[in-house]
C-alpha cells in the first residue's frame, strides 16, 4: 500500500470521526473511532486485492446492430419510458385515477411498444432468466390463495397486479429499449437526477411551504407524499450517484457531485432512519469493492459542511435533527411515543403469531388485510411476503431477489468495459440497499426499490450477448485458418 492511500485512509478516518463524534467532541470517543475506522479501511483495501473483478477491456462498447431504421413509434416508446424515469421519484403527482405521473409515462410507453409489435406483425417479448419467471409463478400461487382470504379481494388483486407489471412487463419494457450501455447510462442519470430534484424541494421546505409536500417536525416529504419514501429512495440511489460522481471525468464529475449532495440531503432531511442505515451499509459495500480515490474525501467533505449548515437551519426552527431523530426512534423506552423501533418489534410479533397459526395461506395484500392486532403493516420485505400471501410468496420473492442478485454479480464478471462494469457495480450495491431499506419499510409495490433490477438485467443481457458475439467471431476466425 502506498504512502499516498495510506494518507488518505487517515485523513478519510479522520472526517469520518469528526462527524460522527459532531455533538460531543470527546478526546477518547473520537480517537477509538478513528483508530477503528482506519483499520476498517486498512482491511478492506486488502481484501479488494482479492475480490475486485477488473475488465479485460478497457473501451469496448457492444456494437448493437439490431437497432433498426427510426420511426416516430419507435421514437414516443423511448420518449415516454425517459419521461417515466425522471418523474419516477415525483409520487406526490396523481392526476388520474390514483396513478402518479411516471405510470401513465409509463403506460404509454407499454402503448407504443405494443402497437410497433402489431404494425410490425411480431409480437416477441424477452425471457431474461427462467428462476425469474420460475419465482413469480411461485408468489402468484400464493397471492393467488391469500385474494380469496382477503377482505376486499378487488384492492388486494390490483396490488399483486401491480407486482406483475413491475416484474414482467416493466422489466421487459427497459430491456427491450436500453440495447446499449450508453442508454442505460442515460436512464440511470435521469433517475438519479428525480430524486436530486426531490432533495433540493426538501431543502427548499426548511424556509418556505411548498405546495403537495408534507413538513412534519422537521421531516420532510418533497414531492414523493411520505418522509418515508422521501429517505427510501435517497437511500436507494446513493450509491449509483456516489459511483458516478467518483469515476466520471471533467463536467460530467461535477455534476454527479452536485446530485449526490442533493441526494444525500434529501435522506437526511426524510429523517429516515432507515433510509441513514442503508446509505452507511451500501457506502460500506462500495468502500470494499470499488478503489479508493480523493474525489471520495472531497465528496464528504462538502457533505458534511452542507449537513452542518442544514443541522443549524433545524436547530434554529426547532426541528428535528439526524442525531435526535436517531436516538428517539431507537429508544426502547415504552413511554417514548416517537420510538417507532418498539412499535416495529410488536407488529412483527403480532404478524408471526398469524404466521403460525397458518404459515401457508396468507391474510391478503389490501388496506384492511395487511394490517397486524398493532393496526401497523409489517414493514419488513420478506415477512411481509409471507404474512400477506403465505409461504410461496415468500419463497417467489426470495427466488427473485435472489435471482437479481446473481445476475448483477455476472453482469459484473462478465463486463467488457469500465462503463459496463461501473454501471453494473452501482446497480448491484443499489438493489442490495433496496433490500435493506425493505427490512424495515413495506416496498414491494413500490418502483423505487426495483429500478436497480430493471437496470441490471438489461447490462446482464449485453453482457451475455457481447459474450456469445465474442465466441462467434473467435470461431469464425478458427474456422477461416483451418
Amino acid at each position: 500500500m502506498s504512502f499516498k492511500q495510506v494518507s488518505f485512509t487517515v485523513i478519510v478516518g479522520l472526517v469520518v470521526g469528526i462527524c460522527l463524534n459532531f455533538s460531543t467532541m470527546k478526546s477518547v470517543f473520537f480517537t477509538e473511532v478513528l483508530s477503528a475506522f482506519i483499520i476498517v479501511c486498512l482491511l478492506l483495501r486488502i481484501l479488494r486485492m482479492y475480490i475486485i473483478y477488473r475488465p479485460i477491456e478497457d473501451n469496448v462498447l457492444i456494437n448493437d446492430d439490431r437497432i433498426e431504421a427510426v420511426n416516430i413509434t419507435k421514437i414516443m416508446v423511448t420518449t415516454c419510458y425517459y419521461a417515466g424515469t425522471v418523474t419516477l421519484a415525483q409520487l406526490a403527482f396523481r392526476p388520474i385515477a390514483g396513478l402518479n405521473i411516471s405510470d401513465l409515462f409509463y403506460f404509454s410507453s407499454v402503448f407504443f411498444l405494443f402497437f410497433l409489435m402489431i404494425k410490425e406483425g411480431k409480437i416477441t417479448y424477452y425471457v431474461y432468466n427462467r428462476w425469474m419467471g420460475i419465482g413469480l409463478v411461485i408468489f402468484l400461487i400464493g397471492a393467488t390463495l391469500a385474494i380469496f382470504n382477503a377482505v376486499a379481494p378487488l384492492e388486494s388483486m390490483a396490488r399483486v397486479f401491480r407486482v406483475v407489471f413491475i416484474i414482467v412487463i416493466w422489466f421487459t419494457l427497459g430491456t427491450k429499449i436500453l440495447n446499449h450501455e450508453s442508454k442505460i447510462h442515460k436512464v440511470l442519470t435521469l433517475w438519479l437526477c428525480s430524486v436530486a430534484f426531490n432533495g433540493f424541494i426538501a431543502m427548499l421546505q426548511l424556509r418556505i411551504d411548498v405546495p403537495l409536500t408534507i413538513n412534519h417536525y422537521g421531516r420532510m416529504s418533497s414531492f414523493t407524499g411520505h418522509v418515508s419514501d422521501l429517505g427510501g429512495m435517497s437511500s436507494v440511489a446513493w450509491v449509483p450517484a456516489l459511483v458516478m460522481a467518483t469515476t466520471s471525468k471533467g463536467k460530467k464529475s461535477i455534476f454527479f457531485y452536485i446530485v449526490l449532495i442533493l441526494i444525500g440531503l434529501g435522506a437526511m432531511l426524510s429523517g429516515s432512519v432507515s433510509g441513514m442505515i442503508t446509505i452507511f451499509v451500501g457506502t460500506f459495500i462500495w468502500l470494499l469493492l470499488s478503489r479508493l480515490n480523493f474525489k471520495f474525501l472531497f465528496i464528504i467533505t462538502v457533505l458534511i459542511a452542507a449537513i452542518s449548515i442544514v443541522i443549524s437551519v433545524q436547530t434554529e426552527k426547532g426541528y428535528v435533527t439526524p442525531l435526535s431523530r436517531f436516538e428517539s426512534t431507537t429508544s426502547m423506552d415504552a413511554n417514548d411515543s416517537t420510538s417507532t423501533m418498539l412499535s416495529r418489534f410488536e407488529t412483527y410479533k403480532s404478524a408471526w403469531n398469524q404466521i403460525e397459526r397458518n404459515p401457508f395461506v396468507g391474510v391478503g395484500y389490501d388496506g384492511k388485510s395487511n394490517k397486524t392486532d398493532t393496526g401497523f403493516p409489517v414493514h419488513n420485505l420478506y415477512l411481509a411476503a409471507w404474512y400477506e400471501g403465505g409461504i410461496f410468496a415468500l419463497v417467489g420473492i426470495l427466488i427473485i431477489t435472489g435471482t437479481i442478485l446473481y445476475l448483477g454479480i455476472q453482469s459484473m464478471r462478465k463486463a467488457p468495459s469500465k462503463l459496463h462494469y461501473n454501471l453494473s457495480l452501482a446497480l448491484f450495491i443499489s438493489f442490495i440497499c433496496s433490500i435493506v431499506f425493505g427490512m424495515t419499510s413495506p416496498v414491494l409495490y413500490q418502483r423505487y426499490v426495483w429500478i436497480p433490477a430493471a437496470l441490471i438485467l438489461p447490462l446482464y443481457k449485453l453482457a451475455v450477448d457481447y459474450g456469445k458475439e465474442n465466441r462467434d467471431t473467435k470461431s469464425k476466425k478458427v474456422k477461416h485458418k483451418l
